[in-house]
């Protein structure tokens, strides 16, 4: 919601209809008060297991679907227009 000038933030999700796979971008567009955003994916499956890839790093978790609707995902970007781009699976 809002506008580009609204947050320092901008976050973009994308999810299979299935709820099966997809993908988000994180982008820290202006000056923050903390360099971490939490990242709630809306396009997940609460019974689901996912495996989460982190492309800044190729890292990656494997973390429950409810814990990311609960919890979120941490993501930290230190300066601005620093990016994160992450990749959901269902395993």
């Amino acid at each position: 919601t809002g506008d580009v000038e609204s947050s320092p933030w901008f976050a973009m999700e994308f999810a299979a209809p299935d709820r099966s796979r997809g993908w988000a971008t994180i982008v820290r567009t202006g000056e923050s008060a903390t360099p971490l955003y939490i990242f709630r994916p809306r396009g997940v499956d609460v019974g689901k297991t996912y495996r989460v890839t982190f492309a800044s790093t190729g890292s990656t978790i494997e973390i429950k679907g409810w814990e990311l609707k609960r919890d979120g995902l941490p993501i930290p970007l230190e300066t601005r227009i620093a990016s994160e781009l992450l990749l959901f699976e269902a395993i």
